[in-house]
């Protein structure tokens, strides 16, 4: 276990084979102590770390939704499909631990399912990225 001392403000740690190892605390912290307070002090204007999507919103007055409702229509319907497709993995097992079932087997279990999974998530990604086309007024 390394021993402690302070030795003319200077706090060193001796290892324990004897080697004495110096680090020089106070004087790095007294040079520190002044530019850290110049940093916390620092006046910053209220409101500089407000983003350009908060001044909009301030500006609408309507709170608007990172996704519109056919995205999130889109992305219930991939949830269903992945819970859809975890369902029909279920089943095949045997009651008796002894007997062997093929049915664990089947297209339904093996093919299908996985297949029915797999859209479901490429339907969830899909709506991440859909953006509404824009009504234009004419």
């Amino acid at each position: 276990m390394p021993q402690r001392q302070i030795i003319n403000q200077k706090t060193v740690y001796t290892s324990t084979t004897g080697i004495p190892v110096v680090f020089v605390l106070n004087e790095l912290c007294s040079n520190l102590l002044p530019q850290l307070e110049k940093i916390v002090m620092a006046k910053i204007p209220i409101g500089s770390f407000k983003s350009s999507a908060s001044k909009s919103n301030a500006n609408s007055g309507k709170l608007k939704f990172p996704f519109e409702k056919k995205n999130y229509q889109l992305l219930l319907i991939g949830v269903g499909t992945i819970l859809l497709g975890y369902m029909l993995m279920m089943g095949g097992g045997s009651a008796d631990p002894n007997v062997f079932d093929p049915s664990i087997f089947s297209f339904q279990r093996i093919t299908l399912a996985p297949i029915v999974v797999l859209v479901g998530y490429a339907l969830i990604g899909y709506a991440i990225m859909y953006k509404p086309k824009k009504k234009t007024e004419a």
